[in-house]
């Protein structure tokens, strides 16, 4: 008896403090506006992170090529191999005028880029009707995940940019007008988001009262989206063709790409999330026993569709964190469907011991561990080890 009312002390005492930060977050809401504390929750979050894995001082593999297009987006004639994903170099580049970006900052713009990703699921998940704690418990699930902490390692990157994109395409989607563009821009950022438009369509047809016709207008709308890209890469091989187009990749072995991946496929895969990866998979089972089946199967197509990058690319952990939306998806799914005091309480405790997981990126057979400014120090400091040798 006194174990039961000791638990339910405790169980009021949590509920207490979180009804406390609502309150206030929700009483900041209104006089300066969700807008507005988003950006503070983005940019906050993103400053931890800086704390939990080290910033490369440097632009790693083609992050390097991405930092060069920005400093000469239009160079055609040098042959540069990533010559067709230009957004992100090109924003980068007109970001340069202004003038808190000196010396081509392009890691700051990367950054802002993540703060604003944080941001925008910070604001969708109180769309959803969700409270400020809980929104801020999103988006910290997606700052201590791959899809920020990948970019902090390998400086340069351009995917938070694609991931921005997509979940604002998503944040639209019973807006005509608007998701479509967001799709079109992803594509001029990398062409591997063409494997978000199986699922995204799914999605529509979810979102807008299931009804066929809407979703045979998507479909016009997604063709339409790609128009611009075709134009583009068209335009850009009448130059000089980039290394990566759509004949090489069309060139490569389905087969032995997927046996480069297949040692740690399982390992990669659990990377891009950790312990995250519980969310969807809870939560699919809550749509089962609910017999919303469509919601499970838009679950595996996420998963799927991210999946299928690997018959192209070897980057494991790198692709896998394209399953975004589905982390995002079940939280929110959970969040709806399990009693508020006991979701903040597991998710609470799921977050401190998913900090203490080593976070690795994996591909093909490479495992690199990435490391905290102070990991990074002590290895340096008393082992004489540099951990961006490794």
């Amino acid at each position: 008896m006194e174990n039961k009312n000791s638990l339910k002390d405790l169980s009021a005492k949590e509920s207490g403090w979180v009804a406390k930060i609502d309150s206030v977050i929700t009483r900041a809401e209104k006089r300066v506006s969700t807008a507005v504390v988003s950006i503070f929750v983005g940019v906050v979050l993103m400053g931890l992170t800086h704390l939990y894995v080290a910033h490369a001082p440097f632009a790693l593999g083609h992050g390097g090529g991405y930092f060069n297009l920005s400093v000469t987006p239009f160079n055609f004639q040098s042959g540069g191999a990533l010559q067709n994903r230009i957004l992100t170099p090109l924003l980068a580049h007109y970001s340069y005028f202004l003038p808190f970006f000196r010396n081509h900052d392009y890691v700051l713009f990367l950054d802002i880029i993540g703060s604003l990703f944080l941001c925008l699921v910070y604001i969708a998940t109180r769309r959803e009707g969700l409270s400020p704690w809980l929104s801020v418990m999103a988006a910290a699930v997606m700052a201590f995940s791959a899809p920020i902490l990948f970019f902090l390692r390998f400086v340069g990157y351009t995917d938070i940019t694609s991931y921005t994109l997509i979940f604002l395409a998503m944040m639209t989607v019973r807006n005509n007008l608007i998701w479509p563009w967001m799709l079109a821009l992803s594509l001029f950022n990398h062409e591997n988001n063409f494997f978000a438009f199986p699922w995204f369509g799914l999605f529509y047809y979810l979102r807008n009262e299931r009804k066929i016709s809407r979703s045979l207008i998507a479909a016009l709308l997604m063709g339409v989206a790609v128009l611009p890209w075709y134009w583009w890469v068209s335009y850009v091989a009448s130059q000089k063709p980039p290394t990566y187009t759509v004949s090489y990749y069309l060139s490569l072995s389905v087969m032995s790409q997927l046996g480069i991946v297949a040692a740690n496929m399982y390992t990669g895969f659990f990377q891009a999330f950790k312990l995250f990866w519980v969310l969807p998979a809870y939560a699919m089972w809550v749509h089962l026993r609910q017999r919303n089946f469509a919601e499970a199967m838009l679950y595996l197509m996420i998963v799927g569709c991210a999946t299928a990058q690997l018959c192209l690319a070897f980057d494991t952990s790198r692709l896998f964190t394209a399953a975004f939306p589905v982390i995002w998806l079940g939280f929110v799914t959970l969040a709806k469907n399990v009693e508020k005091g006991m979701f903040v309480k597991y998710m609470s405790h799921l977050f401190v011991i998913n900090i203490f997981v080593p976070q690795y990126y994996v591909g093909a057979d490479k495992l690199i561990q990435f490391y905290s400014p102070a990991g990074g120090w002590i290895l340096k400091k008393f082992f004489n080890i540099n951990i961006w040798e490794l």
